[in-house]
C-alpha cells in the first residue's frame, strides 16, 4: 500500500469509527441495551454494533473483523491493518473506588501494549461503563442482575442520582490523562425490571506510540 493510499485509508477509518460511535444510541431497540447490560458486561454488544456500523460505512474496500488475532476489533485494507480497537467493560461503582480505577487502567495499558505488538496501526481503547439505578428485586439480586451488591453499595454511599455523573467525570479525567484524546457517548439503555440503565462509552485514540 502506498503512503498516499494508507493515509486515505486511515482518514476513512477514523471518520467511520467516530460516526459509528456517535450513532450508537440508534443501534439498539428500546430497552435492549438495558437488558444486555444488566445480565452481562456490555462491551461485546457495544463492540459488535460498532463493528457492524463501521463495516456498513466503509463498504467492501475494507474488512472489519472481530477477534482478529485476539484483538477485539480490527479494520483491514487488503492485508494492511489500519486500526485496532480493544474494549473493556466496567460499572460506575468500579470507578468510584480508587482500587477499581487502578485495576481497569492497568487493563487498558495492557491492551495498548498488546495492540502495539500485534501490528502497526491506529489503536483505540473503548471503555464501557454501565450505571444501574433503582431497587433491585430480591429474586434478581443473586443470579440475574450482575454485580448487584456493588450497584447497591455505591447508590447507598454516594446517592443513586450522583453515581453516574461522578463516575463519568473521574473516568474521563483518568483516561485522558493516561491515554489522550477521548470522546464520550452517553447511551440511554432504557429500562428492564423497573431499573433505569445507562451506558457511557469512552472512545480513546488514536493512541500515541508507547
Amino acid at each position: 500500500m502506498s503512503v498516499e493510499s494508507r493515509y486515505e485509508a486511515v482518514v476513512a477509518v477514523r471518520q467511520a469509527l467516530g460516526a459509528a460511535a456517535a450513532g450508537l444510541n440508534e443501534a439498539f431497540e428500546p430497552g435492549e441495551l438495558a437488558f444486555l447490560a444488566v445480565t452481562s458486561k456490555a462491551e461485546l454488544p457495544i463492540r459488535d454494533r460498532l463493528a457492524w456500523r463501521v463495516a456498513q460505512d466503509l463498504g467492501e474496500a475494507f474488512v472489519v473483523t472481530r477477534e482478529w488475532r485476539r484483538a477485539d476489533l480490527a479494520i483491514l485494507a487488503g492485508s494492511n491493518v489500519v486500526a485496532q480497537v480493544e474494549a473493556k467493560a466496567l460499572y460506575s461503582f468500579d470507578v468510584l473506588r480508587e482500587a477499581g480505577r487502578r485495576k481497569y487502567l492497568g487493563y487498558l495499558r495492557a491492551d495498548r501494549a498488546k495492540m502495539q505488538a500485534l501490528a502497526p496501526s491506529d489503536r483505540y481503547l473503548l471503555s464501557v461503563i454501565t450505571d444501574v439505578r433503582g431497587e433491585i428485586r430480591p429474586e434478581l439480586k443473586r443470579h440475574v442482575v450482575k454485580y448487584a451488591p456493588g450497584i447497591m453499595t455505591a447508590a447507598s454511599s454516594y446517592g443513586a442520582d450522583a453515581v453516574r455523573s461522578l463516575a463519568t467525570a473521574r473516568w474521563l479525567e483518568d483516561v485522558k490523562t493516561e491515554f489522550g484524546e477521548t470522546t464520550v457517548i452517553h447511551l440511554d439503555g432504557g429500562q428492564v425490571w423497573g431499573l433505569d440503565v445507562n451506558v457511557d462509552v469512552f472512545l480513546t485514540g488514536p493512541l500515541e506510540e508507547g
